[in-house]
């Protein structure tokens, strides 16, 4: 029951103080681009700028209330390999190889990730840029009979943007069970013919 209310503690107070920051730096990105020259935000994609701002700030709200969770998971590793020391060397020499491997998976998987994010992020300013564009000229747009052709283009930009958002998932998805499938086959079929 104290592990419970100690968790349910830690989470309440992580979340609070992620939120607060989150509040915090979006004032300051508002503020800043209240200060700035009516010439430098029109050169600015307002799509990108609002999808950007957005996501940034609640990146760094996610991070903030899983840097709490991380930093107990790391405590316990450190812990838990403390123990298996001195329980049993062995063990925990085994287990101490194991975190460079999940750290270098984690690299890896970074390296494939990023790229995909930062695409979707870009698709993502697209698509708010056009709705933005929409809403601002829906007189003209409507004036001009041009509902259908708006309506076509922000499908086609948000179909690319859920596409971006899919295809690194589906492709690690299917890449690895592919890769288990067949090793499992393969492994079936030598022990059968041993």
């Amino acid at each position: 029951m104290a592990i419970f209310v100690c968790s349910c503690i830690r989470r309440y107070r992580g979340g609070k103080v992620a939120l607060s920051v989150q509040y915090e730096l979006r004032n300051a990105m508002h503020d800043h681009l209240q200060a700035m020259d009516l010439a430098t935000l029109n050169r600015m994609p307002t799509g990108q700028l609002v999808s950007r701002a957005n996501s940034d700030s609640t990146l760094v709200q996610g991070l903030l209330s899983f840097f709490l969770i991380m930093s107990g998971n790391v405590l316990l590793l450190l812990l838990s390999l403390g123990v298996m020391i001195a329980l049993s060397p062995l063990l925990a020499i085994v287990s101490i190889l194991v975190v460079p491997a999940l750290l270098l998976v984690s690299y890896r998987m970074r390296q494939k990730i990023f790229p995909a994010t930062w695409d979707a992020l870009q698709r993502a300013g697209d698509v708010a840029q056009i709705v933005d564009e929409d809403v601002n000229g829906v007189r003209i747009v409507k004036a001009f009979g041009q509902e259908k052709h708006e309506l076509g283009r922000i499908v086609g930009v948000a179909q690319r943007l859920y596409g971006s958002q899919m295809r690194p998932r589906l492709s690690a998805s299917h890449s690895d069970s592919a890769r288990g499938v067949a090793r499992e086959a393969s492994s079936a079929r030598v022990s059968r013919s041993v």
